[in-house]
């Protein structure tokens, strides 16, 4: 693995960790605005978690489409 391989795994995994750490906090103070109830707000959070998944998701899938991943292995 070389140095350029290391930085686009750096860069990964930068991106994801920026997603939930802006995503997660953000979410339960919309789902109480949005819900008041106690069992709306843990919905909505659960909710607003699986898109930081899948926002996750979408990241990891441009950095294979370029190759890093492939030839990574992981």
């Amino acid at each position: 693995m070389n140095f350029s391989q290391l930085t686009e795994v750096a860069i990964i995994a930068f991106l994801i960790t920026m997603t939930f750490s802006l995503t997660t906090p953000i979410f339960p103070i919309f789902a109480e605005k949005i819900y008041g109830g106690p069992e709306g707000v843990g919905l909505i959070t659960a909710v607003f978690g699986l898109s930081a998944i899948f926002i996750s998701f979408h990241i990891m899938t441009f950095f294979e489409k370029w190759g890093v991943l492939k030839n990574l292995k992981i």
